[in-house]
């Protein structure tokens, strides 16, 4: 899934998507929230610093 359909379905700009799966920017908690139910992920799996 391209970033910009990942924030369109999040309601955020496909560059906030592009900066949080970079680690530049920590998303807000309700990101953290909607980008765990369309990953099917817990939160704290999708906050893990790999």
């Amino acid at each position: 899934m391209s970033a910009e359909e990942v924030g369109k379905r999040i309601g955020r700009s496909a560059h906030s998507v592009l900066l949080y799966e970079l680690g530049k920017v920590d998303p807000p908690g309700t990101v953290v929230v909607k980008l765990s139910k369309l990953y099917q992920r817990e939160p704290e799996y999708l906050m893990r610093k790999s």
